[in-house]
């Protein structure tokens, strides 16, 4: 508790219209006292008379502030989706923060989440290589190195902490020509056929509006780094200290069963035992290939499929118009 108590890294709580979900992670993040909260809302959802309720529901629970802090708000009239609200939200945080922590509403973080993030936001604040620090292990228990945590290739959005510096490397789709990614993928492959095909399929979704995601576009930007001098690491620690709690039907992009994927959240030890080496840890890098991102033969062609459908229908209309 007492880490919790001098925590010195502001939060930027990005919230929408689940109550639920948002009551328990503020209780969390009023249990770490930062000294500082940002509170981002997406508007409601045109036609959808229920989301004005819910959004007032939850920008009052965000805002019940009850310990020495200063709040700043972004509360949105209308909606701008998953995409634009989470990253004019991102450049809204980090154009007044040098550093900060980051949960979504149904972002679920342990306590020591917050001085890991604390400490180490400290760490690295002037090593480039490092991108974010996640709050997400999906190592299903495995220990990778000797060290409280480890680096890996991938960007995790379920909590997570980074530094301005960072943010302002992230290029946006329109910067992320193919010939910069395909350089990137293939360092990061590490001997996968699958994971460049893979993430040129996640580029495509994104580029045709069929993923509204911000958190798959900062992963192309920084996987497009590999073999850079600057290239992008994150750090990830040994135990999963985030829980996602939006898993169900009211959800967007977590729409399946109301199960995390990731284990439940655990304990870490301090002090943090740090690694002597910044070096990313391959095989944990294969692991979240396959258990995470799912980067195997029957997934990609589903989505290669999927992909072409538009194409595949058109071609078929035709062919019965010749026929006929």
């Amino acid at each position: 508790m007492d880490r919790l108590k001098c925590m010195r890294a502001p939060v930027l709580f990005l919230v929408f219209n689940r109550p639920y979900t948002t009551k328990h992670v503020f209780a969390a993040i009023r249990a770490a006292r930062p000294p500082r909260l940002y509170v981002a809302a997406d508007g409601p959802r045109p036609g959808r008379h229920d989301d004005s309720e819910e959004c007032a529901r939850v920008r009052e629970i965000a805002l019940a502030v009850d310990w020495p802090c200063q709040v700043h708000t972004l509360l949105r009239d209308h909606n701008l989706g998953c995409r634009h609200a989470v990253e004019e939200a991102l450049d809204w945080f980090f154009a007044t923060e040098e550093e900060g922590i980051v949960l979504e509403d149904d972002c679920l973080p342990a306590s020591p989440f917050f001085a890991f993030c604390d400490e180490l936001l400290a760490r690295f604040r002037d090593e480039p290589q490092v991108f974010s620090i996640a709050g997400s292990n999906f190592q299903h228990g495995q220990q990778r190195g000797t060290g409280s945590y480890y680096f890996g290739k991938y960007f995790h959005c379920w909590g997570w902490a980074s530094w301005r510096r960072a943010w302002h490397a992230y290029r946006r789709e329109t910067e992320l020509s193919k010939p910069v990614l395909a350089s990137g993928l293939a360092h990061f492959a590490d001997g996968s056929r699958l994971f460049a095909p893979y993430w040129r399929q996640i580029r495509q979704l994104c580029i045709a509006k069929r993923v509204d995601s911000w958190a798959y576009r900062v992963t192309l930007s920084s996987l497009a780094s590999g073999g850079t001098v600057a290239e992008r690491l994150h750090v990830v620690p040994q135990s999963n200290l985030i829980v996602n709690i939006g898993f169900g039907t009211t959800a967007t992009h977590t729409s399946g069963d109301a199960e995390n994927p990731a284990e439940k959240a655990g304990a870490l030890d301090f002090p943090l035992h740090h690694p002597t080496l910044i070096e990313r840890n391959i095989a944990a890098d294969r692991h979240t290939d396959r258990t995470h991102f799912g980067i195997a033969w029957l997934p990609y062609l589903r989505r290669q499929v999927a992909l072409n459908l538009p194409l595949l229908e058109r071609g078929w209309k035709w062919l019965r118009r010749t026929l006929r």
